[in-house]
């Protein structure tokens, strides 16, 4: 199973990085957002700019200015904490508690695992942990870092809900990952 495992982890990998350059290829069109997003995590105390390297609010608006958009740097350590704080916002929440089955949880588990021991699988201890992590990581690997954000503000959803209409698109277009 390992070259299975490898494939798996060599896969988020190349997704993460991904949707950083595609959240830098956004350039200055994402500069609201991120800010906004950087803001939420201020207000949560869950981000301090100054540790992070992260610029402020008037940096930010010389930098825009000037027709400079997020570094790449400063755009992982945001793709970093909007994972975390997804994660952090799903896991209590109640879609989680289903069973883990190949819609919430494609790859999780080596195929192997999920062929011999699909109990095991389906209702692991573990398991809101891993479909929270995989939801955090598909949405915002699809959405980019501010994409939670940009939706909150945009149709005053919650974090559940929102994550419910990903996996409702996601298994219904079959996008995997």
């Amino acid at each position: 199973m390992t070259d299975e495992v490898g494939t798996l982890v060599v896969r988020n990998n190349y997704l993460q990085t991904l949707a950083l350059s595609l959240a830098e290829r956004k350039g200055l069109a994402e500069t609201g957002f991120l800010t906004r997003l950087m803001q939420s995590l201020e207000q949560r105390g869950l981000l301090d700019r100054a540790v992070e390297f992260l610029p402020d609010d008037v940096a930010i608006a010389e930098r825009t200015r000037r027709g400079q958009p997020f570094t790449r740097p400063e755009l992982a350590v945001l793709l970093a904490y909007a994972k975390l704080t997804l994660y952090d916002d799903l896991l209590p929440a109640a879609y989680p508690t289903t069973p883990i089955s190949p819609a919430n949880c494609p790859q999780y588990f080596p195929r192997e695992v999920r062929d011999k021991f699909p109990d095991s699988v389906e209702f692991h201890r573990l398991r809101r942990e891993i479909i929270s992590t995989n939801i955090a990581n598909a949405v915002i690997n699809r959405g980019g870092p501010p994409c939670v954000v940009r939706l909150i503000d945009e149709t005053d959803a919650d974090v559940a809900t929102i994550a419910m209409a990903y996996v409702a698109v996601d298994e219904s277009y079959s996008f995997i990952g």
